[in-house]
């Protein structure tokens, strides 16, 4: 394998990455809107903001990888 094939292998796997990692920010974003359209109506609850900081944590995690 030439080098002109792996740095081409290479770009496609990376344009796959940031379409995946698109996707699960995407994902995680609608999770946070449901949560807080949850949270809403359900008033304030404490498990509920347990799930929300850990849900932001876990974003921002997800956010440090990429």
């Amino acid at each position: 394998m030439d080098k002109a094939s792996i740095i081409g292998d290479a770009v496609s796997y990376m344009h796959e990455l940031q379409a995946q990692a698109n996707m699960l920010k995407d994902e995680v974003e609608g999770l946070e809107t449901s949560l807080l359209v949850s949270k809403s109506y359900e008033g304030s609850n404490e498990n509920l903001k347990n799930v929300e900081f850990n849900s932001l944590s876990i974003c921002k995690k997800i956010i440090q990888v990429f």
